[in-house]
């Protein structure tokens, strides 16, 4: 039986089709077989043309080998090899030189482990200025009393702070730039503190290059710089062997109303040490010519402390991490013998100078001191930086506490080994009245304890060693500090590690100019006037700005994104001590203004306007842009603020801290996971039994 028509028509149709398709098919296959051929033809012809001219250079190189051996004498061999050593020494640097240049723009993201970023933390939370002006203040108000308050406020107040810090650079893994999007009308905040970051960098290099200068001094002395008090402009009561029967002359108390500066000066027991100090800073009481120019030494020391922050800051902390934090924990580990040793030390009590006044809790300059001292080194700078380079520990809170354990166990070990000291300096020299002993933080570290350890056994390798360390302290300090705040401009404007060279050098010549004309006066006055004054008031700015940014934050923000990333909730005494860190620090500004309204000059309010200026420019064009159209958002945070992946914030702004139950790892370590001793469980309960009962029905009892 035939088939209709249109079936007929159909089926040739497709016939004529799936003929067409099969050529065509073949046609390509051909195409495709051809064009391979000819890709293998080139490939051939190209290896064989690199094969010729191998073939042809290494034809020619033995030609040239032949002839120079027929010309080459036998006794010449040995200089034919140093010149082929020459050649090689010469390509292997030409290599390094551009695999080192290379490397600098080439510098990618890495992780601090948890002990590099501890190690880290911890130096920059006892730098050598936080030292000076503890031991300043334990004189000024007793070391029982300044531990004491400094336990209560660290631990209600400054620890959360920190806490709460650490966890938002961890939670948002960005730079304190880059953080500043959770509040991007704040933004300029960041920017004051690198303005504060320079002014901090430049006190404590010029620290490290007094040591670093007596570290050559001590180096190339027979015994000490100081001995026998031989030594350029040494003054006239200069004392390096202790006078027959004793200093016996009394001193009044520094800084109480009914004792001058001079008449202070005037009765001070001058040991060697304390002299050398005092010509070494150029203090304007000596008959010191003013030449204008560094000792060569100092100058020295100086450009090589730059030169090498200079040189770590183009390679990054990536490649110097390892045999840093080695270093700084073998500079740690050298104190235990010190920790050992003081443990069983019965010889010596706590100097008098060091006793406690408890009428000093009435004293309101004393609150706003050590309040101030104990909260400005807060800052959403460093903090946020390595926090955010970190892995995090078991969490943050775990982290902050062992953070702020070692930092007082320190702190009490630098008042403990203070006084021990200082009572050593003054039976060895048989001063009557303590009075008369200098105990100023900076004058400590720079002369009493060098006088102690010049009078041990192995005086001047352990005075070498001493001095050593604290330069390479204060180094390590400053190239953590730079680093962040380099990395924090670069990760902001990308275009500028173009430029790494040329801003890094220009940075370090422009604080290396101003730490050479910081060195040619009285430095001590320097960092007893403006870092304790000015400079101190203007870190309470920043740390103002930075609570008011977690308060614009929000709270409970905050709250539910700790309970996103560690899968429970945040304890309320972090929150209360941020509450309340926020009501001192406001009551500190205006004690502080109001301490110092009648001696205010016109000088003081130079440091203040650099803080406030940035923030306020930083303002105004976060608000042009969202006029614009370029911002979304003013005080709420910017759609890309959050984790650093692009699913956990999706999956953050899906969470729900009432409804959702995350845990820190999907392996749970107790079956009902913890939930049974909430105080939310019968809520949930309740609310979920509902569901059920609307949705099917049934209700459990």
């Amino acid at each position: 039986m035939l088939k209709t028509k249109a079936s007929r028509d159909s089926h040739q149709v497709e016939s004529r089709f799936r003929s067409q398709a099969e050529k065509a098919y073949e046609r390509y296959k051909i195409t495709k077989e051809l064009e391979e051929t000819q890709r293998l033809k080139e490939k051939a012809a190209k290896s064989q043309k690199i094969t010729d001219l191998y073939t042809d250079a290494k034809g020619m190189y033995i030609i040239e080998e032949a002839k120079r051996s027929d010309t080459v004498e036998d006794g010449d061999g040995d200089a034919e090899g140093s010149l082929h050593f020459l050649a090689n020494m010469k390509a292997t640097i030409g290599k390094g030189t551009k695999a080192f240049f290379k490397n600098m723009y080439t510098d990618t993201k890495f992780e601090l482990k948890w002990h590099e970023f501890m190690c880290i933390t911890f130096y920059l939370q006892v730098p050598l200025a936080y030292m000076i002006r503890h031991i300043t203040m334990i004189h000024r108000w007793g070391a029982f009393l300044v531990l004491v308050v400094y336990v209560i406020i660290g631990a209600c107040i400054t620890m959360p702070v920190y806490m709460i810090l650490m966890f938002m650079g961890n939670y948002g893994r960005k730079s304190y730039v880059r953080f500043w999007e959770c509040v991007p009308i704040l933004k300029g905040v960041a920017y004051s503190i690198f303005i504060t970051t320079i002014v901090q960098e430049l006190a404590n290099i010029t620290f490290a290059a007094f040591f670093f200068d007596y570290f050559f001094h001590s180096l190339f002395a027979k015994t000490t710089p100081w001995a026998d008090c031989n030594f350029k402009y040494h003054s006239n009561t200069c004392v390096y062997v202790p006078p027959q029967g004793g200093y016996n002359e009394t001193c009044c108390l520094r800084g109480s109303k009914s004792c001058s500066e001079e008449e202070y000066q005037r009765n001070m027991f001058n040991y060697a040490a304390f002299d050398y100090l005092k010509i070494h800073q150029r203090v304007s009481s000596y008959n010191i010519p003013k030449t204008g120019k560094l000792d060569l030494r100092m100058a020295a020391a100086l450009t090589t402390i730059w030169l090498l922050i200079l040189f770590v800051l183009l390679i990054g902390l990536k490649k110097v991490r390892t045999i840093m934090t080695t270093l700084n924990i073998l500079l740690v580990v050298l104190l235990i013998p010190l920790f050992v040793a003081t443990l069983f030390w019965n010889h010596y009590g706590m100097f008098a100078e060091f006793d406690t006044n408890f009428a000093s809790l009435l004293d309101y300059r004393f609150w706003v001191e050590v309040c101030t001292f104990s909260l400005h080194r807060e800052l959403a700078g460093d903090v946020i930086t390595f926090s955010a380079m970190s892995s995090p520990g078991i969490s943050t809170t775990v982290d902050t506490l062992c953070i702020y354990t070692i930092k007082f166990m320190f702190l009490s070990l630098l008042t403990v080994w203070t006084s021990i000291g200082l009572t050593m300096l003054q039976q060895y020299y048989n001063v009557k009245d303590p009075k008369c002993i200098d105990v100023d933080g900076f004058v400590v570290l720079y002369s009493v304890f060098p006088e102690i350890i010049s009078q041990t056994r192995f005086g001047k390798p352990l005075l070498c060693l001493y001095y050593l360390a604290i330069t390479y302290w204060c180094f390590s300090v400053s190239i953590y500090t730079l680093n962040s705040f380099i990395g924090a401009l670069f990760e902001e404007y990308p275009k500028l590690v173009k430029l790494k060279i040329l801003f890094c050098s220009a940075l370090c010549v422009g604080c290396g100019t101003t730490n050479y004309f910081i060195l040619q006066n009285d430095v001590e006055s320097l960092y007893n006037g403006f870092y304790t004054r000015e400079y101190i008031e203007m870190k309470v700015i920043l740390v103002f700005a930075t609570l008011l940014g977690i308060y614009l934050y929000s709270l409970t923000r905050l709250c539910n994104d700790y309970h996103f990333t560690y899968g429970q909730k945040l304890s309320v005494f972090w929150i209360h001590g941020v509450k309340i860190a926020m009501m001192l620090i406001v009551s500190l500004g205006l004690l502080r203004l109001f301490i110092q309204y009648n001696s205010l000059k016109t000088s003081h309010l130079l440091p203040l306007l650099l803080t406030l200026v940035p923030i306020v420019i930083g303002g105004v064009i976060a608000v042009l842009k969202f006029q614009t159209g370029k911002r979304a958002t003013l005080i709420s945070p910017d759609p890309q603020w959050g984790p650093p992946t692009l699913a956990e914030r999706r999956a953050r702004r899906k969470f729900d801290p009432k409804r959702n139950l995350r845990y820190k790892s999907t392996i749970q370590k107790c079956k009902h996971a913890c939930l049974l001793g909430a105080a939310s469980v019968d809520r949930e309960a309740k609310y979920w039994n509902n569901k059920r009962f609307s949705l099917y029905g049934v209700k459990i009892d």
